[in-house]
């Protein structure tokens, strides 16, 4: 079981979507149509007082919990006031990214403030894994629905590719080759792709990718018929890795008709807007 705590309204949408499977429990933490309600404060730093009966709100959460954070909700503010009580469990941090030029000067510094914190106190070892989940990029890839259910729509979409590449990674692994990670490599995205890994549709975007993790998910039916399988995968994997990144695959049976794969990319660098410069500057010398 793998608690999901989510806070401000994306997240909540995140978790609805969720909740309806036995794997996970939900708690949802907000200013309005959520479980915990959490008052709308005239100044930001009172976001960062305690929180009354937070601790007593999560105290039956699982050892295991992710923690969804609504990017440039003000909300997201009490981030660290919801992670407090979770030190002691496996925490992984879902980073939802709204459309940035979109956003007013007090949801910039909201964003500003909760991303870069929340991925220093991952790569300190707080926590455990930082994942980045672009809304924008989501969007793209979400079928059209009318503008009152757009919202919903989109986060609903990026749960379902965090549910599969949880539920894919769990299964029994057939074959692979690893390749031994950074523990610093903390900070993770996720993209889906086809077979050939030539059609990569990116959830979020990393900049100073250093591991990639490749999971095949290959119809039962391929793996009981195909005398060839094996080189596929080996010529599909040996053409998407690159020399400066560490890569490894593994191969999973599914009982779908197409394969299912996802690639989980990772990075030992704080995703900033310092970093994206100094990237740009080395790459324009």
């Amino acid at each position: 079981m793998r608690s999901i705590v989510s806070i401000g309204e994306t997240g909540a949408l995140f978790a609805e979507f969720l909740a309806k499977y036995s794997e996970y429990n939900t708690y949802t933490i907000g200013h309005a149509g959520t479980e915990y309600k959490v008052p709308i404060f005239s100044s930001p730093e009172r976001y960062d007082e305690p929180l009354e009966g937070m601790k007593e709100y999560l105290c039956t959460v699982s050892d295991d919990v992710t923690v969804v954070i609504s990017g440039g909700e003000t909300v997201s503010l009490c981030a660290l006031k919801v992670l407090e009580p979770l030190q002691s469990k496996n925490v992984d941090i879902v980073y939802l990214q709204p459309t940035l030029n979109l956003l007013n000067q007090s949801a910039i510094m909201a964003h500003n403030l909760v991303h870069g914190v929340t991925q220093e106190m991952v790569r300190s070892k707080v926590f455990k894994r930082w994942y980045l989940f672009d809304l924008d990029l989501i969007k793209a890839v979400t079928p059209s629905v009318v503008l009152t259910e757009m919202k919903k729509s989109i986060c609903h979409n990026a749960a379902h590719h965090y549910h599969t590449f949880n539920w894919l990674k769990a299964q029994d692994n057939l074959f692979g080759i690893d390749e031994e990670s950074s523990t610093n490599a903390v900070i993770s995205s996720l993209s889906y792709c086809d077979f050939d890994l030539t059609a990569v549709t990116n959830l979020g975007k990393l900049l100073f990718i250093r591991e990639q993790e490749v999971y095949y998910g290959i119809s039962e039916q391929k793996i009981k018929t195909d005398t060839d399988l094996y080189d596929k995968v080996v010529k599909s994997f040996s053409g998407f890795k690159k020399e400066d990144v560490r890569s490894s695959f593994k191969v999973f049976p599914v009982p779908f008709d197409e394969d299912l794969v996802y690639v989980k990319n990772s990075t030992t660098a704080v995703q900033n807007k310092l970093l994206e410069e100094t990237l740009d500057k080395a790459t324009n010398e």
